[in-house]
């Protein structure tokens, strides 16, 4: 990954961990990996670095709170973060962490997350 595409993940991370929530292209996040879809390889790098953050952060106390993700329908990605919040089997968002080890949930070209 390049580095000024690191930054912006970075950012992102930041946003999701002042506000709760955040957001990112589709399309945006598969030219920060250089990727042509979504991969399990994908998400656990994803996952790997959202933890990373939250350590250099000082957030190591919520570590184990799910970043969850949801196709909005659109062409955005978005991201949940807090306390309670769950994903279940049916539910429109994921956890990332269950994308960054589950192959079948994610191993497709297109980004759609509602099956």
């Amino acid at each position: 990954m390049l580095t000024h595409w690191e930054n912006d993940l970075l950012r992102l991370f930041a946003r999701i961990r002042f506000d709760g929530v955040g957001t990112i292209g589709h399309r945006e996040l598969l030219q920060f990996y250089g990727a042509a879809r979504y991969t399990v390889s994908l998400w656990r790098d994803f996952h790997t670095r959202w933890k990373e953050a939250a350590i250099d952060a000082g957030h190591e106390a919520n570590i184990n709170v799910p970043l969850l993700v949801g196709d909005t329908g659109g062409s955005k990605w978005s991201f949940i973060w807090a306390n309670g919040i769950v994903a279940t089997k049916d539910s429109r968002f994921k956890s990332v962490d269950d994308l960054a080890t589950k192959r079948a949930a994610v191993d497709s070209t297109a980004p759609s997350m509602h099956a």
